[in-house]
This record gives C-alpha cells, sequence and structure tokens, in this order.
C-alpha cells in the first residue's frame, strides 16, 4: 500500500505553470459559525471559521467538532500584497468519520512539510518529512478567498495528502450566474466548480487506490463586498464529499 501511494504522489506531479491570484478583495479579521452536513444533508459537525490579521498576515483557521466525536481543523496564514500567497498551513484530522488520523504541516516558502497518519482500519502509521517543489499559488486553505477573487475563473494548486503529499492542479470554471431566495426577495449567486486536472492514467490509478480527487463547488454572493454561501466537495482527498453552509445560532431568551 505504501509503495502504492508514493507511485500516487508521482502520479500528481507539478506539470503546469501557475502564478498566485490577484488581490481584488482584501480580507480582514472576522469570525462564522457553520455546519457541515452529509450527502443527504443532515448535520454531521459543528464548525467555526476564525480569521485574525497579525504582522502584516491573515491567519485563518476553519475547524469541526464532528457529533461523532472526530475533529478536523485546517489552519492558513497568507499575505496579500497585490496577490494572495500561502505562507504556511497545517491540517489535522482525526476520529471515525474521517479514514485517516493526520497531522500535516506545509511551509509553502520552502516547500518544506511533515506527515504523520494512521489508517484508522488497518493501523498503518507512515511518518514522513521532506521538500516539495511548489508553485506560487499554492491555495491550500484558501479555497472561499480565492474564487471570490477569480470573477473569471482560472486554476490554482494545492497540495492533498494521501498521507504523501502530492501537488494537484484544478481549474476553476467561469462561475455560472443563478438567484437564490433571501425572505421575501433573491440575490445573486455566482456558483464556482473546481475540477482537479488529471490525465486518463492518473485518474485509473487514483481512482483504483480510492484516493481520487473530488469535484468542490462553491457558492459565492458576488459584489463589491462577496459573502460565502455555500462549499461542497471533500476535506481531505480519499474523503466524501459534504456540504459547509452558514449556521443559525440559537440565542437565549
Amino acid at each position: 500500500m505504501r509503495a502504492a501511494l508514493a507511485a500516487l504522489s508521482l502520479l500528481f506531479a507539478l506539470t503546469a505553470s501557475a502564478a498566485p491570484v490577484p488581490v481584488v478583495h482584501r480580507e480582514g479579521s472576522a469570525r462564522g459559525f457553520l455546519v457541515l452536513r452529509n450527502q443527504a444533508g443532515a448535520p454531521i459537525a459543528d464548525g467555526e471559521l476564525i480569521q485574525d490579521e497579525r504582522d502584516g498576515a491573515i491567519d485563518t483557521t476553519l475547524r469541526f467538532h464532528f457529533h461523532d466525536g472526530s475533529f478536523s481543523e485546517e489552519k492558513a496564514v497568507f499575505r496579500q500584497d497585490g496577490t494572495f500567497r500561502l505562507l504556511r498551513y497545517e491540517l489535522t484530522q482525526r476520529g471515525p468519520s474521517l479514514a485517516t488520523d493526520l497531522h500535516a504541516t506545509l511551509d509553502a516558502r520552502s516547500g518544506r512539510y511533515t506527515v504523520r497518519a494512521r489508517d484508522r482500519k488497518d493501523g498503518d502509521e507512515t511518518k514522513d518529512d521532506g521538500t516539495l517543489d511548489l508553485p506560487p499559488d499554492v491555495a491550500n486553505g484558501l479555497v472561499p478567498i480565492l474564487v471570490k477573487n477569480l470573477p473569471r475563473g482560472g486554476a490554482v494548486h494545492f497540495v492533498g495528502f494521501t498521507p504523501k503529499p502530492a501537488v494537484v492542479e484544478v481549474a476553476i470554471q467561469p462561475p455560472g450566474g443563478a438567484t437564490a431566495a433571501f425572505g421575501a426577495s433573491s440575490v445573486p449567486v455566482a456558483r464556482y466548480v473546481l475540477k482537479p486536472q488529471l490525465g486518463a492514467i492518473k485518474k485509473a490509478f487514483a481512482k483504483l487506490l480510492g484516493k481520487m480527487p473530488t469535484d468542490t463547488v462553491v457558492w459565492i454572493a458576488p459584489g463589491d463586498a462577496p459573502g460565502f454561501l455555500r462549499f461542497e466537495g471533500s476535506l481531505a482527498i480519499g474523503l466524501p464529499r459534504w456540504r459547509i453552509e452558514n449556521a443559525l445560532v440559537t440565542l437565549p431568551g
């Protein structure tokens, strides 16, 4: 299995040129409450997004506490000096809802990474560290932020942890327009589809291993101050497609 995963990471090797996404809408401090739903629409986790500016960079944390005790936390630190540039990334996942207990770190400036993982099914443990040749548009932890700044679509790259790190190019299609109900009125919605770019051989091999990256769909309310509406996709390569939405907070009294 480990040899197969190593081969998979080679198949996902970077093959395309890349450019950082220009900053159209700057990020600042923010906090939001989220709900994670399965494919049937049932809530499976309560989430929170925390974003803060420190020393000229933005720290963002996306955290989910699952109803079965599982836990997922994704942290990213990035700069927005004309273009978005990821600086650091960290992913922690554990519990029965997640196929692998995983802790991965990535320094996007040097390419240094560490991975510690344990397969929950067979107990296999993986420990790995090294250096990746990363493109300047690596976008881990930044999906909703970047699509708000790509009104005509584009492409970015992600490091997927299988648990072996693999660089994957993802095409962001030009958004489709629609409207959504909001009380008695409606609001415009931009629907972005993100598609991993895999050739036939890569796709067949990834499907064989059950590590096929899935499409991601992000809904944004466009405008001068774009707003996040929904994310539908996988929290990591190999996990099911789940849905993230804004949560309603029940206040006392």
